[in-house]
Formats: structure tokens, C-alpha cells, sequence
């Protein structure tokens, strides 16, 4: 299922970021401490309907166009779900978004736990205005804190130097 809308690149209210961008609505992992859930609490009264994955279809041409509109800053890249859902193997959307934002004054901030990360290695490698935050968890807590989380049954340790 898709969704569109007016603006990708919004003002974010972390202090330690000028903007976020979210290419997805809802989140597969269902974290059990997400606070992006609870926030969204009046939007999904169903606590399920959170993990009902959404894309935002125009989320490429919003992309372009905000880049050329807003100050450059710091882009939280997502914030409000991981950008690489179970379903971006196959819609290819964190990367689409991903290869615009790279291509402009913007310094990105991408938070994921997943290692489909690592299949964008090659437009992240040598951007100095690029960094990638990974969330890890024990392994023995995974199951309960991280219910749907990729990579449970075999972790995986990435480098990107």
C-alpha cells in the first residue's frame, strides 16, 4: 500500500537534527520500545496497523524538491521508521530517496537495524556528509525488545570504513 504526500522533508523537533525524512509510515520491526508508535498513537489505534507498512510513493520528486527549497541542515534519515522495512528489498525506495539527498548540501543521518543497509554501501562510501547509526541489540533480548528486528537468527557485524 502507498500513500503520497505534500512534503518528505520536514522540521524535526530533535535537537540534534534541523529536519527528518520519512519514507515510510508505520514499522514492521515493532520494537517494543519504539517511540514512534506511542506517538503516533492517534493516528494507528490499532497498535497492529502500525506494523501495516506504508510507502510514500512521491517521496523521489518531494525529495528533489525540498532540497532545492529548504536551507541545507542536518536530515534525519528516518525518524519516525527504520528507512530499510522488510519491503525496501523490493521497492528500492531508502536507496531512490537516498541517491537525491547524497547529491546535496544536506548531511544525512541514517538510523537503521537493518543490514539491507549494507546494499547502499556503495552511494554511502566516501561522503563526507553522510553517517550511519546502527541499533544493536543482545542477542538474548532480541526476541522480546525486538520482536520482527532482522538478522535474529545469525548477526551480522558491518564495517563501513
Amino acid at each position: 500500500m502507498a500513500i503520497r504526500r505534500k512534503t518528505l522533508i520536514r522540521r524535526s523537533g530533535v535537537e540534534w537534527t534541523d529536519y527528518n525524512a520519512n519514507i515510510y509510515h508505520g514499522c514492521a520491526h515493532n520494537c517494543k520500545y519504539c517511540y514512534a508508535r506511542l506517538m503516533t498513537k492517534r493516528f494507528e489505534p490499532n497498535p497492529l496497523d502500525w506494523r501495516d507498512v506504508k510507502m510514500v510513493e512521491n517521496a523521489v520528486e518531494l525529495a528533489r524538491r525540498d532540497v532545492r527549497s529548504l536551507h541545507p541542515g542536518r536530515i534525519m534519515f528516518c525518524s519516525m521508521t527504520d528507512p530499510y522495512q522488510p519491503i525496501e528489498a523490493e521497492t528500492r525506495l531508502a536507496r531512490k530517496v537516498l541517491e537525491v539527498l547524497l547529491d546535496s548540501p544536506f548531511h544525512i543521518l541514517i538510523l537503521t537495524k537493518n543490514p539491507l543497509v549494507t546494499r547502499d554501501y556503495d552511494l554511502i562510501q566516501g561522503h563526507g556528509n553522510v553517517e550511519v547509526g546502527f541499533t544493536i541489540t543482545s542477542l538474548e533480548d532480541i526476541p522480546f525488545w525486538e520482536p520482527y528486528a532482522p538478522g535474529k537468527k545469525e548477526p551480522r557485524i558491518v564495517s563501513f570504513t
